[in-house]
């Protein structure tokens, strides 16, 4: 497991820079359990529980570094589909996707349940971990 106070230190490096002007609605916790879908497509989004306002990358960052613990590589379909019905770029997501990773600290293998739910089955509390553990030192090393 990666200790959090260099990673988060990198990020306070970058706070700065980073617009932090709330501008839209988010779920906040918008994981592939708080979606339904039919025939491939998104029909809802459902759990509105906990929303409040902030930068859409941030709803974004949960459900991409979410589903990279489970091996689903959905990040390009999501940043693609958010260009193309959006005409925008998500604003620094790269900044909030590697907040999400380190929140996710310390154990996001006790997530399993609520994946085998969705049909993920055969994945391990240690594979979600190894996922986790590869996906932020592939975030850290970007940037």
């Amino acid at each position: 497991m990666h200790s959090a106070p260099q990673p988060w230190r990198k990020l306070k490096e970058i706070w700065p820079s980073i617009d932090k002007s709330a501008d839209a609605l988010l779920h906040d916790d918008y994981w592939p359990g708080n979606t339904l879908w039919k025939d491939d497509s998104l029909v809802s989004i459902i759990g509105w529980e906990e929303p409040r306002l902030g930068m859409p990358a941030w709803d974004f960052a949960i459900i991409v570094q979410d589903a990279a613990c489970f091996e689903m590589g959905i990040e390009d379909f999501v940043l693609s589909h958010y260009r193309r019905t959006s005409g925008q770029n998500l604003k620094d997501f790269d900044f909030w996707r590697r907040c999400i990773a380190l929140l996710q600290l310390p154990d996001p293998g006790v997530w399993v349940d609520g994946y085998k739910a969705l049909g993920a089955s055969d994945i391990t509390p240690d594979e979600v971990r190894a996922n986790h553990t590869a996906s932020v030192e592939r975030l850290l090393s970007e940037g």
